[in-house]
């Protein structure tokens, strides 16, 4: 057994975090009724549910990650702790979650092609749409309670598990998604979150 990376090449620094758990709360206090019990009862409700039990320690993390060791499976993450080896893989990621698994393709046909929310809210949906543009169309630009739902989903996804950098653009596919709001419970957003924590973390390319 051997570690990814050796005892002599590790260092101390200050890690920060990109991950906006303060939305969780945002989104919610700014719905009606009617879609803040649509919000604790969707795909994301785990997320809002336990939100004052979620805690983020980077420095815990930075250490963790100097205890990685080779993985015998592509998309999992495995580590020497003590006496013995851990993972952590996608089945892990759901249950903590609470996001649903599955094959993105099989959902192709589902997502609106005609990108009506970007198209409505940010400059007809042709330019790269910022974390910050995004929270202000949900905060001050929706023009109807569904739309501001919709916007606030796009941003759990964005802005929390995404934890996208204010400077990077979202992902655009993710505004075609919720604008089908039947399809947002169904949609494996478990699969595509896990896969970029995944990248983030390790820089690999999981196999989807």
């Amino acid at each position: 057994m051997a570690y990814l990376t050796s005892i002599e090449d590790r260092f101390d620094l200050r890690v920060t975090s990109r991950c906006n758990l303060q939305v969780l709360s945002l989104v919610y206090d700014k719905l009606d009724a009617e879609h803040k019990e649509l919000l604790v009862n969707s795909a994301f409700g785990d997320l809002y549910k336990f939100r004052d039990n979620i805690q983020i320690s980077c420095k815990l993390l930075h250490v963790i990650l100097y205890m990685r060791i080779k993985s015998p499976v592509h998309d999992e993450i495995w580590f020497h702790v003590g006496d013995a080896n851990v993972r952590f893989g996608f089945s892990d990621f759901t249950l903590i979650t609470g996001l649903n698994p599955g094959i993105e393709n099989d959902f192709v046909k589902d997502i609106p092609s005609d990108r009506w929310l970007a198209a409505e809210y940010f400059a007809g949906g042709k330019k790269a749409v910022k974390p910050s543009q995004l929270k202000a169309a949900f905060e001050h630009h929706a023009k109807n309670e569904e739309d501001r739902y919709k916007l606030g989903l796009a941003s759990y996804m964005s802005v929390v598990l995404r934890c996208k950098e204010p400077t990077t653009s979202i992902d655009m596919k993710i505004l075609q998604v919720v604008d089908n709001l039947d399809l947002v419970n169904k949609y494996p957003w478990g699969r595509s979150s896990y896969d970029y924590l995944l990248h983030s973390l390790t820089n690999l390319n999981p196999k989807t």
